[in-house]
């Protein structure tokens, strides 16, 4: 089915448009959430919410920009990211599916230790760090955002990379 045509089904007839939306998108989000997420649910999770939240936010879509599935893939990126941003704080306890080897420990010392190293960034390098690797965003999307240019937080993105290097 076309992009415009399920976007309009989702005006005309909610339930159908929602099961088509599911059963056309729902592997490839799938996919893209367990990328960035190993529990389970928290996958479900992103893309229960993908999906609901693109219903909520349709009109946002525009298919001259992109196809719907890559703009349903970066919300459940984002999602996901952010969901596993939410895991880091609360602890490595909190992450179930992950089995607490050597390998799985070592794992979590240098997400604390990026953590920390993080904090001491000047708040504008750390800002252009989490919005890249934290929310997904890109460069260009980054100086869209903050109302720069792309070379302003390209050059960001570099001197935070020196800075965290010196730090770890």
């Amino acid at each position: 089915m076309e992009d415009r045509t399920l976007v309009s089904l989702l005006d005309e007839d909610p339930e159908k448009g929602m099961s088509i939306l599911e059963k056309s998108f729902r592997e490839a989000l799938y996919y893209a959430v367990s990328q960035r997420l190993r529990n389970a649910t928290d996958i479900d999770d992103c893309v229960h919410d993908t999906l609901n939240d693109f219903y909520l936010q349709r009109r946002r879509f525009d298919p001259e920009k992109g196809t719907l599935k890559a703009y349903l893939t970066k919300m459940a990126e984002r999602k996901a990211i952010h969901k596993f941003r939410e895991n880091i704080r609360r602890s490595p306890s909190a992450q179930e599916d992950i089995p607490m080897g050597s390998d799985a420990l070592d794992i979590w010392e240098n997400r604390r230790i990026l953590l920390d190293a993080l904090e001491h960034l000047p708040e504008k390098y750390r800002i252009v760090v989490e919005m890249k690797y934290f929310e997904g965003y890109d460069i260009k999307e980054i100086a869209a955002i903050q109302g720069v240019n792309y070379e302003t937080v390209k050059k960001q993105l570099q001197r935070a990379y020196k800075k965290l290097q010196e730090w770890i």
